[in-house]
């Protein structure tokens, strides 16, 4: 399942460079999109859902509206804890992952946000204006399916992007929110979103601690003329979401290298973000643009390795794409802020320290600011940017994949997570094995 994971975040990490959209299919709406699936793959996968209507323009209602879609787990039951699951991007959807399978005493509501997957809006136009889409939109389609479920309280879980929208939620609906849990966390949209020194760090870290062979062998494949700059350091990046990033970075670059005059490369093509049933890249412009600073001079994830062997940000954004979008406006930009949305509801965070995603100082800036009473942030040693969604998470879009087995005492941290109780050093304690060690630090009353 985390090699599953991993390739589908692949995909959408190595989109930050794009400076141009394509509508790779035919444009359908959302729900002729799951009418189309759910009949071609029948029962192989377990998509069924329903659809609620909201507003297309929540500052405008007369505008129309858009049909949003979302399903529950199987085992649902309104006696048990329900999760409230917002999934990173932005611009993915919730077709990649279930968590019942391995939690079947919670209930979970899965949902496609706008302009992505089930919940693309009427016409092609509509997905290309960006007054339609903004993270606080998204967090308020959330509070109507919320209603449409009939349930009273919900633990509003994020991941990656998705921590955005759950932080927003519990903010906007805090007294249908029983806890919060972020994993991946994003604290503001700033530039060091895109070029986050943490991730710098560790790669100027990772280099200097290569063989001297290795290193003179990456330099000298990195001065080729048709090698892209930014080449390890995007490769970096996306190897990171998982754990022990410098065993499997080298295994990694080295397949790249071996690899790279076997297969064509194309620049026009890489530079390309494909708008298609996978994944939402109008979605994924309209909140970089207006939310994360995707104008900025380093809007992306990569970075560039210079030839003395120091990692340094690189120089690349996506400020003309924002400006093919329907309505941007650049005196419009509001900037993420955590702080804007302070959260009252028992918060724990789940960060890997390895993190080359969000960054640990994400969530410990998260931690301190942006909360207001019982908090709790959980550090795990040699892992990246998923310390417990690789475990509790299980494929849908491959049943054929191994089930992975997630350790109870992982479980039950997220068991406690999900009830807003304090997590205990014993639990810590138990979870931890020789290759990831779980800490923690606490503000509890």
């Amino acid at each position: 399942m985390k090699f599953l994971v991993l390739s589908l975040m692949m995909a959408f990490s190595s989109l930050t460079f794009a400076q141009g959209i394509v509508l790779q299919e035919e444009y359908i709406s959302g729900p002729e999109l799951y009418k189309s699936i759910v009949d071609d793959l029948g029962p192989t996968i377990d998509l069924h859902g329903q659809f609620v209507q909201a507003p297309l323009d929540y500052k405008n209602p007369s505008r129309g509206t858009i049909q949003i879609y979302y399903r529950v787990s199987k085992n649902f039951n309104p006696a048990q804890p329900t999760v409230l699951y917002f999934y990173g991007g932005p611009g993915g959807n919730s077709w990649f992952s279930q968590f019942e399978n391995t939690l079947p005493d919670v209930n979970f509501i899965y949902m496609d946000q706008r302009g992505t997957g089930f919940s693309k809006p009427a016409q092609f136009i509509e997905l290309q204006t960006t007054a339609y889409f903004s993270s606080e939109y998204i967090a308020r389609d959330a509070e109507i399916v919320r209603a449409a479920v009939g349930v009273d309280k919900v633990t509003s879980y994020g991941h990656s992007y998705g921590t955005i929208v759950a932080n927003i939620y519990a903010t906007l609906f805090r007294d249908h929110t029983s806890s919060m849990i972020l994993e991946g966390t994003i604290f503001d949209g700033t530039e060091q979103l895109w070029t986050n020194p943490h991730r710098l760090k560790l790669l100027n870290r990772y280099f200097s601690r290569l063989p001297k062979d290795q290193q003179k062998r990456i330099l000298d494949f990195t001065q080729r003329p048709d090698v892209p700059d930014e080449w390890l350091g995007a490769l970096a990046q996306q190897v990171m979401y998982l754990p022990n990033f410098e065993k499997n970075l080298t295994i990694q670059l080295n397949k790249y290298i071996d690899d790279y005059d076997k297969s064509s490369h194309s620049p026009e093509q890489d530079s390309l973000l494909l708008e298609s049933r996978y994944f939402g890249a109008y979605m994924f412009n309209h909140i970089a643009c207006k939310e994360l600073s995707r104008g900025a001079e380093h809007a992306n994830f990569a970075a560039s390795l210079t030839a003395d062997g120091k990692f340094v940000p690189y120089a690349s954004n996506g400020a003309s794409v924002c400006k093919t979008l329907i309505g941007f406006d650049e005196s419009k930009i509001k900037t993420y802020q955590a702080t804007a949305y302070p959260v009252t509801a028992p918060t724990t965070y789940f960060q890997g320290t390895e993190d080359g995603s969000t960054g640990v100082t994400n969530a410990i800036h998260h931690y301190k600011y942006a909360t207001i009473r019982n908090a709790q942030l959980i550090l795990v040693t040699q892992e990246g940017h998923m310390p417990m969604m690789s475990c509790v998470s299980q494929p849908i879009l491959a049943p054929s994949a191994p089930k992975p087995v997630c350790k109870p005492e992982y479980v039950s941290l997220f068991k406690s997570a999900i009830r807003g109780e304090r997590i205990t050093k014993e639990q810590l304690k138990a979870a931890t094995t020789p290759d990831n060690k779980w800490v923690m630090t606490a503000r509890w009353e």
